[in-house]
């Protein structure tokens, strides 16, 4: 009977000291400071996380406004040069719609005229002749004009709409 009152005696004491132990760790699992103190840990952790995330996004919009403004910068002076070269194919229109006009103020002159009596205009090639034949020799506009001593527009206009 001792024995067993041993054994009982023993069983109820490592019962009680592993009930006691039990319930430190629930209390410690369940004490509101700790609970706390992992909270804060994870939240500065996502925190931190959060700031790099942000910076790293800020950093490459950035970098793209900066690609953006270089590209509107070279956009801005290709649409300043295309209106530049605008205006003087514009002054060129201009001048060539003269000349025509001119060409053709001439050609009616000449039918109002008549053929001139000495025949001389049949010994001498015209203008547009001369022209058009130094072009098929590979000339220049602009030494053409020099050579037939017309201008230079002219000479364009003579090669733009015979040559």
């Amino acid at each position: 009977m001792t024995m067993s009152l041993v054994v009982s005696l023993l069983t109820l004491v490592l019962i009680a000291g592993a009930l006691l132990w039990l319930r430190r760790r629930v209390n410690r699992a369940l004490d509101s400071e700790e609970i706390l103190a992992e909270l804060r840990d994870e939240v500065n952790g996502l925190l931190r996380e959060m700031n790099q995330t942000t910076e790293r996004n800020v950093a490459l919009v950035e970098d793209r406004i900066t690609r953006l403004s270089e590209l509107l910068r070279r956009a801005d002076k290709s649409l300043q040069l295309l209106q530049r070269e605008e205006e003087k194919s514009a002054v060129s229109r201009e001048v060539y719609d003269n000349l025509r006009l001119q060409a053709r103020r001439r050609e009616a002159e000449r039918r109002i005229d008549g053929p001139e009596p000495d025949g001389s205009a049949d010994d001498v090639p015209s203008l547009k002749d001369r022209v058009l034949a130094l072009h098929r020799q590979g000339i220049a506009a602009d030494v053409i004009a020099a050579r037939v001593d017309a201008p230079q527009g002219e000479v364009e206009l003579i090669i733009s709409l015979h040559g």
